[in-house]
C-alpha cells in the first residue's frame, strides 16, 4: 500500500459543497479516485452500523450523514496535512459528522475492503479505479445480506480485523461442510468488531453468555464460536501472542487464504483444550497432536501425566497460566491439573471467582428455609 494514501467520504448532506471540496483536494493530492456509492434502502442501517461498528438507527442516519448517495474519494501523495484538509472541509460542511476520514493503513484498507469488496491493492487493478472520473456504483457492503462462500468471509476478515482461526482449519475454506465438521473456532482482538465485520448473531439469544454465534450465507447459516482478548478462555497473555505471532496460510490447490496459528501455539493450545478444558479427549485429537508436535520436534504420548507436565513446562517458561473460565465455558479437569504445580492455586482462584458466589447467591434461600421452620 502506499504510504501516504488516506480515504475520504462525504456522506450526502455534504454533496452540496462536493466541487468545492474536490476542487481543493486537487490541489491538496498528487492522486484522488473518486466513487459514488448507493446503497440500498433495504440495508441503509446495517450498512451505517457495521461501518461505524455501533447500532445507528434511520433519524440519526438522516440527521448526521444523509441517506442518498455518497462520493469516496480515495487520495495519495498528500502535500499537505490529511487532518488540516478534513478541517477544512469540516468547516466548509459546517458539520463534523458530514464528511469521514481514514488516516491508518489499516484503518483504509479495512474500509475499502468493506465498500468495494476489494482490499486496496486489488482494487486498483480494477478498470474503474483507472478512471480519472467519477465512477457510480450501487453496492451494499460485503456481506450485507449473506455471504456467499466463506472464501469471501476471510478475505473480508483478512483485510479488516485481527483474528485467528483456533483449529480444525484443515477444510477451510473451500472443502468445509458444516454438517461434517461443525463450528469454526475463532480467537479475535475485540469481540464487537468480529460481530459488525461477519454480520454474525447470536445462536441462543437467550443465553446472555453463550460464545455460539451464527453467520449467514447463501448456502445456509454456519455456527462460529469467537473467543476474544481477555476471555478467559485462555490466559490473556497467552491469546495476545497467538495473535500476535499468528500467520497467513493458503490451502493446496487454492488462492484463497486466512489466518492460523504458528505452530508451537497450534499443538499447546491443542494441548491445553484437550488435557485441561475437555474431561474426555476427542478421537480425532491424539493424531492431530503428534502430526503438530511432530512440527515442532516435541513428542506426543496419549498420556495424562506426561502431556500435562509437557504442557506446564512449556506455560511456565511462557509465564502463562491457567485461566479460570467463566460459566460460559464450562469448568477445568482437575484430574489432569493435579499433575501441575498449579493445582492449589487454581483451586483457590476457581473458588473464589466462580463457587464462592455461588454459595453467597444460596445463603438468603436457606435462611429463608431455617426462618420459616422457627416461626
Amino acid at each position: 500500500m502506499v504510504k501516504d494514501m488516506f480515504l475520504i467520504i462525504l456522506w450526502s448532506n455534504a454533496r452540496k459543497y462536493q466541487d468545492t471540496i474536490l476542487a481543493d483536494m486537487q490541489t491538496r493530492f498528487a492522486n484522488v479516485k473518486t466513487f459514488e456509492i448507493t446503497w440500498s434502502e433495504q440495508f441503509l442501517e446495517s450498512n451505517f452500523s457495521r461501518f461505524f461498528e455501533k447500532s445507528i438507527c434511520r433519524s440519526e442516519i438522516e440527521k448526521k450523514y444523509g441517506s442518498d448517495a455518497f462520493v469516496v474519494c480515495i487520495v495519495e501523495g498528500n502535500q499537505t496535512k490529511i487532518s488540516d484538509a478534513i478541517c477544512r472541509y469540516k468547516k466548509i460542511i459546517g458539520s463534523t459528522d458530514a464528511v469521514y476520514a481514514a488516516m491508518s493503513h489499516k484503518q483504509v484498507n479495512r474500509d475499502i475492503t468493506l465498500l468495494f469488496g476489494k482490499n486496496i491493492e486489488d482494487l486498483k487493478q480494477e478498470e474503474n479505479y483507472k478512471s480519472a472520473e467519477l465512477v457510480r456504483i450501487k453496492k451494499d457492503l460485503e456481506g450485507a445480506s449473506k455471504w456467499d462462500n466463506l472464501a469471501q468471509l476471510f478475505y473480508v476478515l483478512n483485510n479488516s480485523i485481527n483474528y485467528v482461526v483456533l483449529r480444525n482449519y484443515e477444510k477451510l475454506p473451500n472443502d468445509f461442510d458444516p454438517s461434517i465438521h461443525g463450528d469454526i473456532d475463532l480467537l479475535v482482538e475485540d469481540l464487537g468488531k468480529i460481530l459488525w465485520s461477519t454480520n454474525a448473531f447470536k445462536m441462543f439469544p437467550e443465553k446472555k453468555t453463550s460464545v455460539a454465534y451464527y453467520v449467514p450465507f447463501c448456502s445456509g447459516n454456519i455456527q462460529f464460536d469467537f473467543r476474544y482478548l481477555g476471555d478467559n478462555y485462555l490466559d490473556k497473555k497467552w491469546e495476545r501472542d497467538i495473535l500476535r505471532s499468528a500467520r497467513r496460510y493458503t490451502p493446496p490447490r487454492y488462492s484463497d487464504s486466512f489466518v492460523i496459528m504458528s505452530p508451537v501455539n497450534q499443538y499447546f493450545t491443542l494441548l491445553y483444550h484437550a488435557y485441561v478444558q475437555k474431561w474426555k479427549i476427542a478421537s480425532d485429537y491424539p493424531n492431530k497432536l503428534r502430526q503438530f508436535a511432530e512440527k515442532i520436534g516435541a513428542t506426543y504420548k496419549d498420556d495424562p501425566k506426561y502431556s500435562m507436565l509437557q504442557l506446564y513446562d512449556f506455560m511456565n517458561e511462557q509465564n502463562y497460566h491457567v485461566s479460570i473460565p467463566s460459566e460460559k465455558e464450562g469448568t477445568l479437569n482437575w484430574q489432569n491439573i493435579k499433575y501441575t504445580d498449579e493445582y492449589l492455586i487454581v483451586r483457590l482462584k476457581y473458588f473464589f471467582t466462580r463457587e464462592l458466589w455461588f454459595y453467597v447467591g444460596k445463603v438468603p434461600k436457606k435462611l429463608k428455609k431455617i426462618l420459616s421452620k422457627s416461626f
